[in-house]
């Protein structure tokens, strides 16, 4: 069995490999370019992260502007705003970049940890009955139907499982 590394602050644990955060026993929703950002703050947590190193990890081929990095930064801090005991995690060092601030421990735990909390989400057990007993599910006011295997596909997407 690997292991991997985990940082856990707050409520939140992040699965370094697998590029998970989860929030208690549940995965968090961020796009993967707030995800990145999230792994390099916490990565070097305490130091000043460069805007243009951010940059440099997140869109490494594409030119960027820095309002593009804090519409992201918005969203990483918007969803870590859910942990009320802790102010803040990420500082800002105006023109220079960003800080991770927060106390932070890190963890050795089985790579396939990640996915097992992944299964304990309340959502993925109603997949896993939808998939069991082959139900549809009508959406749209019943304009439309989904099959299981979607629902599941679209869960594993949304968690950034796939």
């Amino acid at each position: 069995m690997s292991t991997e590394k985990l940082f856990v602050f707050g409520c939140y644990r992040f699965f370094v490999t697998q590029h998970l955060l989860m929030e208690g026993d549940r995965p968090l929703r961020i796009g993967s370019r707030a995800r990145e950002i999230l792994a390099m703050l916490l990565e070097r947590a305490g130091e000043i992260v460069p805007k243009e190193a951010l940059m440099r990890r997140v869109w490494p081929s594409t030119c960027v502007e820095d309002g593009t990095l804090r519409v992201h930064m918005v969203a990483l801090r918007s969803a870590l705003k859910k942990d009320r005991s802790v102010l803040r995690y990420i500082e800002t060092v105006t023109g220079i970049g960003y800080r991770f601030v927060a106390p932070l421990e890190v963890q050795w735990a089985s790579a396939e940890r990640g996915a097992a909390d992944l299964d304990r989400h309340p959502l993925s057990r109603i997949v896993e009955y939808l998939e069991k007993n082959n139900v549809l599910v009508a959406l749209d006011n019943g304009s439309r139907v989904i099959a299981p295997s979607v629902w599941a596909a679209t869960l594993r997407e949304m968690s950034g499982q796939n």
